[in-house]
């Protein structure tokens, strides 16, 4: 019975295989940023007493919970309980089943944070939510065992302190979920509780960016390449800042920072290409925006930024080569639609221009009403 199941989790595993690998690097780069141990047994006992602790005691929650500081004494020591652990487990399973059960699957529930292929981050608050319910099975287990046979006196008291655990967790939920209210709020308490977290202040940097607040942006920034001076998204990040604010110099250095970091990360060389349009080198733009393809070729971003380039040349062919290529990858892609609609219109295509119009506010793009009246305008004076 279980073969053919097995045969379709396997036929599903190969088919998600890029994305699978993808991930993998991705959390790869994540923990090599948060200073994570790359052995499995080590992250295996850390992701357990992290976890364990955060139920227990939770204070410092955050959605990033790094640098994973793991000491040598650490080390030695979780593994020393984790093995006195695993050798109790048959006396465990004999006398009470149940917490056998909840501890199995508290442990099973954290296997992404502690496979030896990264596929999650090695701790985060929202992985224990699931082996919390088996944590409060395996006390319901020892108190209903041990608890109800000894004095009434200690057993009430181990009720009053069981309410006042909850009651505390419940006011750390309520004041919990005031975080999550905006994402500036939220990143901001990240920082706080995860101070040395370069992720965490790369994206409260991004968060004042948007907000408008460019100075405290690049501090932000700043702090995240101090903690991790090889944290190539703070460097791109800060070199997309440096050019909303006109300091192209600064933002040459950043982006190429981070171009020599990963020569393979094309947002550098999309914003690059920025620089130089910014500074009216169209040329220039467009030869940052052929190597972004390079490294990249499907990038929709610089499929359109460089469409947008060949057309203010003047050249409308070499704008519709490649976004008739982006289009191919993505032909839900509203941005692409409405550049294919600006194209036709200038090659005076009114018809052709009329229907990726359409497309793109179907696709739900904001497209200006004017350039909508004045294109059906032109068809129906055609027709």
């Amino acid at each position: 019975l279980w073969i053919p199941f097995f045969a379709i989790v396997v036929l599903r595993l190969f088919l998600l295989s890029d994305m699978i690998m993808t991930r993998v690097a991705t959390e790869t780069f994540k923990r090599s940023v948060a200073g994570s141990a790359g052995n499995p047994l080590l992250c295996f006992v850390y992701s357990f007493f992290a976890h364990l602790w955060l139920l227990l005691w939770p204070a410092r929650l955050a959605f990033y919970r790094d640098p994973h500081i793991f000491l040598p004494w650490m080390q030695v020591a979780g593994v020393m309980v984790m093995g006195i652990l695993a050798a109790c487990l048959p006396y465990l399973y004999r006398k009470d089943k149940r917490i056998c059960l909840g501890l199995a699957v508290f442990i099973l529930f954290l296997a992404p944070t502690y496979s030896p292929w990264p596929v999650a981050s090695l701790v985060a608050e929202r992985y224990a939510y699931v082996p919390s319910l088996f944590l409060s099975i395996c006390i319901a287990s020892w108190y209903e065992r041990y608890a109800r046979k000894t004095d009434n006196r200690l057993r009430i008291w181990f009720v009053f302190m069981l309410a006042l655990v909850l009651v505390v967790c419940m006011v750390r939920t309520v004041l919990r979920n005031a975080d999550w209210r905006t994402q500036r709020g939220f990143w901001q308490a990240t920082v706080a509780a995860s101070p040395y977290s370069a992720r965490a202040h790369n994206n409260l940097g991004i968060m004042y960016k948007e907000a408008g607040n460019y100075e405290k942006a690049i501090e932000e920034l700043g702090i995240a390449i101090k903690l991790s001076p090889r944290f190539l998204q703070a460097y791109n990040n800060l070199g997309g800042l440096y050019i909303i604010l006109g300091r192209y110099e600064e933002a040459a250095r950043s982006l190429k920072k981070a171009i020599e970091i990963n020569p393979s990360y094309v947002g550098s060389y999309h914003n690059m290409g920025r620089i130089y349009f910014e500074k009216g080198d169209i040329g220039g733009a467009i030869s940052w925006c052929k190597r972004a393809l390079e490294v990249a070729p499907d990038d929709l971003r610089t499929l359109n930024f460089i469409s947008q380039l060949f057309a203010q040349q003047g050249d409308y062919e070499g704008a519709l080569h490649y976004l008739q290529r982006a289009s191919r990858i993505n032909s839900r892609d509203a941005q692409t639609h409405l550049n294919l609609a600006f194209v036709y219109y200038r090659k005076k295509e009114y018809h052709s221009a009329l229907t990726h119009c359409r497309e793109a506010l179907r696709l739900g793009y904001k497209v200006p009403s004017h350039f909508l009246d004045m294109l059906e305008s032109y068809t129906d004076f055609r027709h």
